[in-house]
């Protein structure tokens, strides 16, 4: 296959379509026509021998081909894009900018409400688009430019991603009011005693707490798996069943409802979540407006515990990753 051959803009739409997953949003973001774009696509397809991309309902699914492709072409583009000096000045208040976040479902409700009332004051044409996050898929989706941040526990993570401790979270366990086995406050043998509910993406994984319970030797009762907090807490206040989460999703879910709030009982438990991105965008001016914004306000909400003087961007230390192997795997 000889390059001088390729017409590079094949590339370009590539990636565009890789990144939206759509025809119809990959047009829009290049300003050509949908027939346009499907005949560079039927050529590009042509020259690698590979179909790229297959149609699943709305979604435009990459093969592995694709997949194994945009590893080269997403860092090529934007090495040239820097090279000629086309990473234009980022200014919020006119850009039409799409920002991709992947996290775990958990996280959303605690990021969003805090996020959106800035960006649609002050950046009304940004675009926020928010995907669920697999346990393991965070560094290939940055790699990729299928997402352009990422909010997670700390994972392990090639030399390429850069991380930021921004937030501790206290737990909370949440149960039904005048739930028959607790008192005042819930005492660790209450707790153990009782069955629980994990809300998680995995079908046998275990959460942040089963980590900080088998510390101590203890293993609790899991009665249900489900992959939604509000499923949980409804199933909760009709049931004995315990719930343990981060305390702002906590605070957020007992607001009208037949629940309360306790406190773990292993004292001083936090969950440390941090903001991930690829050194590609180091120097992309709207991501680095985004973290920004991320950490401004969970610096400026009192509700949770934010790390305020957060330490420059760098990989999770040896030491912290050799700690939490056991963790990564926790949803």
């Amino acid at each position: 296959m000889h390059i001088e051959r390729i017409d590079l803009n094949l590339f370009v739409i590539f990636e565009r379509i890789y990144a939206e997953g759509s025809l119809t949003r990959a047009s829009e973001q290049l300003n050509l026509t949908q027939p346009a774009l499907s005949h560079a696509l039927a050529r590009l397809r042509t020259v690698v021998n590979d179909p790229l991309f297959v149609r699943q309902g709305g979604r435009m699914v990459p093969t592995p081909a694709a997949h194994k492709l945009i590893r080269y072409v997403k860092p090529s583009l934007t090495a040239i894009k820097q090279g000629l000096g086309e990473i234009e000045d980022f200014d919020p208040t006119s850009s039409r900018k799409r920002i991709h976040i992947g996290w775990p479902h958990r996280f959303e409700s605690v990021m969003l409400p805090r996020l959106m009332p800035v960006i649609e004051a002050g950046a009304p044409g940004v675009e926020l688009s928010c995907s669920l996050l697999g346990r393991y898929e965070l560094e290939e989706k940055l790699s990729t430019g299928a997402i352009d941040l990422a909010l997670n526990v700390l994972r392990p993570t090639g030399p390429d991603i850069r991380s930021r401790l921004i937030l501790r979270s206290d737990l909370a366990v949440v149960a039904r009011k005048g739930h028959p086995g607790i008192r005042k406050t819930l005492s660790m043998n209450s707790y153990m005693a009782h069955k629980h509910v994990l809300v998680t993406g995995s079908s046998n994984g275990r959460g942040f707490e089963d980590f900080e319970l088998a510390a101590h030797g203890l293993k609790r009762d899991i009665s249900l798996r489900c992959t939604d907090y509000h499923s949980a807490c409804l199933v909760v206040s009709k049931t004995n069943l315990l719930l343990t989460i981060m305390s702002p999703i906590a605070e957020l879910a007992v607001q009208g409802s037949d629940i309360e709030l306790h406190r773990f009982p292993l004292p001083d438990k936090t969950v440390d979540l941090y903001l991930y991105w690829h050194a590609m965008s180091d120097n992309d001016p709207a991501i680095q407006w985004m973290i920004g914004l991320i950490e401004e306000q969970v610096s400026a909400d009192a509700s949770i515990k934010a790390v305020n003087k957060p330490k420059p961007a760098r990989k999770p230390e040896k030491s912290s990753t050799a700690k939490s192997s056991a963790r990564t795997g926790a949803q």
